[in-house]
This record gives structure tokens, C-alpha cells and sequence, in this order.
């Protein structure tokens, strides 16, 4: 299923890798930032035309390491996210809602700048709705996500994502697990 919360973390961790630097001493790196997204479009992927509105708001914190973590840095993030799905022939709808946040709840240093983080995910990532509000899917939990990052060894947020070690699913995901054809059929269903 398309998954536009992995891209929007991706792309707040970028904007905050660009924040300035402050004291290495310092704990908090970043405190409460607030994000704003909005895209709009069509795709035609599922053999019809699809077209979406998708807003998401947010705020993130980050927090350095200290001793053999100071280049690791620990974010926190917490997400409002709302897509509306609608057929441009018929105007029929549906929606997919997300409000979640996800924070790296560990960190080991494995060698030179590359860390082993622990990041989990809780609240209810996916939930999706047919035109009458009515749930059709609702995923909720956690998914704790086991994964190497190369930190670059400066003292910024970012760097550069090695390999997932391992994902751990508790609760409901069936949108987790779901593929492009599922999605398609989905959309189908509540949209021709």
C-alpha cells in the first residue's frame, strides 16, 4: 500500500539536518519544530485516474547522544496526516487518515559512525474511510523498526541509511502488510 509517512519522516529528517548546530554540551538540539506539508495530483496506477490531496502537520525534537552516542541523535516526531482519494469521473472518495508519533527509543554504537538505532511507532497510522466515514481498514500499535544508520560522525542530525535489521509488528497493521495490489483493489471497491 502506499506508504507516504516513511517519505515524510524522510523528508523532515533532511530539513532538520539543515538546522543550525548548537553546543555539543547541549542536550536538546531541537525543541517542538513545527511542519507543514501539502501535495495534491493524480496517478493512474490502479488502471483508472486517482486524484489526491494529501496535508500533513507536525512537530519534531532532537536530542543529542552523550559519551559513545554524542553523534547519534534522537528524534522525536509526531504526525497528523489526512488523504483524500477521489475517482475524477464519478466523484466518488474515500480517505486515509494517519495520527501517530515515532521516536528512536535506542542506540548502540556498532563502528566508527555507524549506529544500530531502535525506532518505534505507536497510535494508528493508517485508518481508511469510505465517503460515508465509515472505517474500512484501521491500522494501530506499534511497529518497532531494528535498523543501521551512518551518523557521518559530525555533529549534525542526518547521514545515511545502511540496511533494516529487522521490523516487529504489534496490533493490527493489515495496511502494513498490504501491497500495491491490494491497494488497487481497495480503491476499486470504493471508487468505480
Amino acid at each position: 500500500m502506499r506508504n507516504r509517512t516513511k517519505i515524510l519522516t524522510a523528508t523532515a529528517a533532511v530539513g532538520l539536518a539543515l538546522a543550525p548546530a548548537i553546543p555539543a554540551d547541549a542536550t536538546m538540539f531541537v525543541i517542538n519544530d513545527e511542519f507543514e506539508f501539502h501535495d495534491e495530483g493524480s496517478f493512474d496506477d490502479c488502471g483508472f485516474t486517482i486524484e489526491f490531496v494529501y496535508d500533513v502537520v507536525g512537530s519534531t525534537s532532537i536530542r543529542t547522544g552523550k559519551g559513545d552516542l554524542d553523534t547519534a541523535f534522537f528524534g522525536r516526531t509526531k504526525i497528523d496526516e489526512l488523504e483524500t482519494l477521489t475517482n475524477p469521473e464519478n466523484g466518488k472518495f474515500f480517505t486515509i487518515e494517519g495520527r501517530f508519533q515515532g521516536q528512536d527509543v535506542k542506540a548502540e554504537h556498532v563502528e566508527g559512525s555507524v549506529f544500530r538505532f531502535v525506532y518505534h511507532e505507536v497510535g494508528q497510522p493508517v485508518v481508511i474511510r469510505n465517503m460515508e466515514g465509515e472505517v474500512i481498514v484501521r491500522d494501530r500499535g506499534r511497529i518497532a523498526y531494528d535498523e543501521l544508520f551512518d551518523t557521518t560522525g559530525d555533529d549534525v542530525p542526518g547521514g545515511v541509511f545502511v540496511e533494516t535489521l529487522g521490523v516487529r509488528v504489534s496490533g493490527p497493521h493489515p495496511a502494513f502488510f498490504a501491497d500495491d495490489t491490494a491497494f488497487c483493489e481497495l480503491a476499486g471497491s470504493l471508487l468505480l
